[in-house]
């Protein structure tokens, strides 16, 4: 259940997938609260929705901290290694989770991908859309005016000449 108020309307956020708002108010429960696993783990979540991995990384890590005896969270963990391509930290953390809960459905699904050989790197979709966003608003900045986007975009189609 939830650690207080502040983590039952962080929830509330997340689920309107207000992630910025979200992490505001888990970072407010974490301070009422802050031996309470679940706030650790559920603000990782928002992290990773916001393709934050280090951060998302972090808080799982701490979650894991204060309860190491529940499987769930190293596979929360494993899961954002593996999307990340840190494949042997992932395959830790999976065989952690399965030898406290050895029906963990997240490690038991994707322990056996990391077995295989495979050149095809993971990604998360999360992450992709946090890369596109970022490099819109860095596209905005540089050009803040319609005219000098349109300009800017029918130079990258045309290259330099004057069509």
């Amino acid at each position: 259940m939830f650690a207080n108020k502040s983590h039952a309307e962080a929830y509330q956020f997340q689920l309107k997938k207000s992630f910025d708002d979200a992490i505001k108010m888990y970072q407010q429960a974490i301070s009422e609260s802050p031996e309470h696993a679940d706030c650790y783990a559920d603000r990782a979540f928002c992290y990773l929705q916001q393709g934050k991995i280090d951060e998302s990384i972090s808080d799982f890590t701490q979650a894991i901290r204060l309860q190491p005896q529940y499987g769930f969270r190293y596979s929360c963990r494993g899961f954002v290694y593996q999307i990340s391509n840190q494949t042997e930290l992932a395959a830790a953390d999976y065989k952690k989770a399965l030898s406290i809960d050895p029906k963990d459905t997240i490690a038991s699904n994707n322990a056996p991908q990391l077995l295989q050989k495979s050149t095809v790197p993971l990604v998360n979709p999360a992450v992709i859309r946090a890369k596109i966003l970022s490099t819109y608003l860095e596209f905005q900045k540089r050009f803040p005016s319609v005219d000098d986007q349109k300009k800017f975009l029918h130079f990258l189609r045309n290259g330099a000449q004057n069509k």
